[in-house]
């Protein structure tokens, strides 16, 4: 790693491209003032605010994580707020997608040993895509979490070509990407955060209302090339199956009572998904109506007793048109 220090500021560089994930601890691991804020390379610092975020850092001291506004697609303009320590300063950090703005206490990042815990995990698929908010739940343990409402931040460029036009797929958007990237993320609450099974159960439904989320996003902007993929009947399926699957790797956080109320949980709003159709756009009249009947046929054999992971939504399909042709 080469050092050079222009007009006073010191300047690292690998020799050889070390990815995300180590660039950033490797920031974080360099920094010698109390507060490090992270910035991608697209995006350019409003300088005339540092001094007012810099007193807004200062009066805030007792936060291990503040995120600062900025003008952007990326980035957010925010009211200036504190989450007190617990799992809404978790959930807010959690939440913490984009990496310019973050801003760590390293106070708390030395108390917390967070550099240390993020190395004994760096084969976690979560600290690998999301470094920036590994750290960020790590140095909010036992302390706030807060939002400036001082705008720090330009984005300097356009989204890119793929992700505007909708052309492409690009791999973390993949719906098996976000199926480890939600797996992982409770992974990591469970091994490495210091949480209770209360707050882990938390972290869970976060993570599958998030992924949900996500999945359909990127099918509604990119119908036409996630339905090349997989329908999105068979995607919500997919990801039922896994959400039970993980409900029953983390069985111990729960009663057998909470047990069933999370399964009915997990069983409406996988429903509710299917009923969104984010492929709405791109059918036609009949294969709309099609859709809507095979809904309600899946419902009754739901309501049945049929498990809604067994509910096989294109063979319903394949069934429901052979039979209406033949009328």
């Amino acid at each position: 790693m080469s050092k050079s220090r222009i007009f006073g500021i010191t300047y690292f560089e690998f020799e050889k491209n070390q990815g995300y994930p180590l660039n950033v601890c490797k920031t974080l691991e360099l920094a010698r003032g109390q507060f490090v804020m992270f910035a991608s390379d697209e995006d350019q610092m409003k300088v005339e605010n540092l001094h007012d975020y810099m007193n807004y850092l200062l009066n805030n001291r007792d936060a291990g994580v503040i995120r600062a506004s900025g003008i952007g697609p990326n980035m957010g303009s925010f009211k200036s707020v504190k989450y007190e320590a617990g799992m809404r300063s978790y959930l807010n950090a959690l939440n913490f997608n984009y990496l310019t703005g973050v801003t760590l206490n390293r106070f708390w990042v030395q108390r917390n040993n967070v550099l240390e815990r993020i190395a004994a995990n760096m084969e976690n698929c979560f600290v690998r895509i999301y470094m920036h908010i590994a750290l960020s739940l790590l140095t909010s343990e036992n302390t706030s979490v807060g939002e400036s409402d001082i705008e720090m931040w330009q984005a300097m460029v356009e989204l890119d070509n793929a992700e505007e036009t909708g052309k492409k797929i690009l791999s973390y958007m993949h719906y098996e990407s976000r199926i480890e990237q939600q797996n992982s993320t409770v992974e990591f609450a469970q091994k490495v955060m210091n949480l209770s099974p209360s707050e882990c159960i938390s972290i869970m439904r976060e993570r599958i209302d998030k992924t949900y989320f996500l999945c359909g996003l990127a099918y509604s902007k990119r119908t036409e090339a996630y339905r090349e993929i997989i329908d999105w009947r068979a995607l919500c399926t997919l990801l039922h199956n896994n959400n039970m699957r993980l409900l029953e790797h983390y069985r111990e956080w729960f009663s057998e009572d909470g047990i069933r109320w999370m399964q009915n949980k997990l069983e409406e709003r996988f429903f509710e998904e299917i009923a969104e159709n984010p492929m709405s756009s791109v059918l036609t009249e009949r294969e709309l109506s099609d859709y809507k009947m095979v809904e309600e046929i899946a419902k009754y054999k739901f309501g049945q007793g049929c498990p809604a992971a067994d509910i096989d939504y294109l063979e319903l399909e394949r069934k429901w048109r052979e039979f209406a042709e033949n009328i």
